[in-house]
């Protein structure tokens, strides 16, 4: 953030285009390493210090294109190599557990701490494996002729399709309760802004009891995700439930 804030304040607005993603990119690099530091004591150290690591990374994907594209597309590929690496150890791991007999979600864990620290993972490297693939299928349309060069993009293409789904069918097997909602979180909300538009014109077309029904069959579908996350990892939600009861009962004794 300082090297950001240093930046803005001593150039002017061309170099501002330049210094604002390749500094973004230098402290997201600076600080990836510690996604696999062996030093954390709880999962939760874990998510925490992955989500502030990859937030600065998003921030190139909101950046103009012409902002140091290569610098976001650099940062797209070496993520979505990181990802290609994680689902390769997620699969060796979930056949050790399918050959030991032993629960999936208690032994996948990528190259992290735990299930749930690995499904995070994946989810917020999953943008940017979606980025790479449009970056890889533009290039590669741009060859007129059947190549090898436009062969060799179909084959890329291929494998990043592949590595997204069996990226979402690792999240599921995780049963990371955070991972699921934060995949669902970033369908809805780049759905919402593809054809958030064209949806909001057909809804107000409906007549009233039409509204009234999607109100209520989005209600119910939400309740019954809620309580299938709920149900998911019971002792872990209970166990959170009450810490919010004893945190509420703490202000209630002071205030």
């Amino acid at each position: 953030s300082s090297i950001l804030l240093l930046a803005d304040a001593v150039t002017g607005a061309p170099m501002q285009r330049f210094f604002r993603p390749v500094c973004t990119l230098i402290v997201a690099l600076a600080c990836f390493p510690l996604v696999y530091s062996r030093y954390f004591t709880f999962g939760n150290e874990h998510f925490t210090v992955s989500a502030m690591i990859f937030l600065t990374c998003s921030t190139l994907l909101a950046l103009p294109r012409s902002a140091a594209v290569r610098t976001i597309y650099t940062l797209a590929f070496l993520l979505a190599g990181v990802l290609l690496v994680e689902v390769y150890r997620g699969y060796i791991q979930l056949y050790e557990a399918l050959l030991w007999g032993i629960p999936a979600a208690e032994h996948i864990q990528g190259t992290v701490q735990n299930s749930g620290v690995f499904g995070c993972l994946l989810v917020v490297l999953l943008p940017f494996l979606l980025l790479s693939a449009m970056v890889a299928a533009a290039r590669f349309n741009g060859i007129k002729r059947m190549s090898s060069a436009r062969w060799l993009g179909y084959g890329v293409l291929a494998l990043l399709a592949a590595a997204g789904t069996a990226s979402a069918v690792l999240i599921v097997i995780s049963g990371s309760r955070t991972a699921l909602i934060a995949g669902v979180t970033i369908l809805a909300v780049a759905s919402y802004l593809k054809w958030g538009d064209h949806l909001k014109r057909t809804v107000k077309a409906f007549p009233p009891w039409a509204k009234i029904l999607l109100t209520l069959a989005f209600a119910i579908a939400a309740s019954s995700i809620a309580y299938y996350l709920f149900g998911l990892k019971k002792a872990s939600a209970m166990g959170r439930v009450m810490k919010t009861d004893i945190a509420l009962r703490h202000f209630s004794d002071h205030f």
